[in-house]
């Protein structure tokens, strides 16, 4: 969880207006997120967490991930 905000969400903030932006952490936080969801550690945490978890996937400009990311979202918010 960690390993995603810090590559997902930090990069946004300490690059803002800049194309590192996303360019050099997006591939890296995508795939800790895509792993994570494949070994079903997103089961294991609160809500709110989850929210951050799947960013990396709502971000992303593929649009398999966009729908997947919906997917989670939806299935969140029905947990919830």
């Amino acid at each position: 969880m960690a390993l995603i905000l810090a590559t997902d969400q930090f990069p946004r903030t300490i690059f803002r207006d800049s194309g590192d932006a996303f360019l050099r952490f997006d591939p890296l936080a995508r795939a800790l997120c895509l792993d994570g969801l494949a070994a079903g550690m997103d089961r294991e945490l609160r809500p709110i967490q989850r929210v951050f978890f799947y960013l990396p996937l709502e971000h992303s400009e593929d649009l398999e991930h966009q729908e997947r990311s919906v997917e989670l979202y939806q299935k969140l918010a029905a947990d919830v």
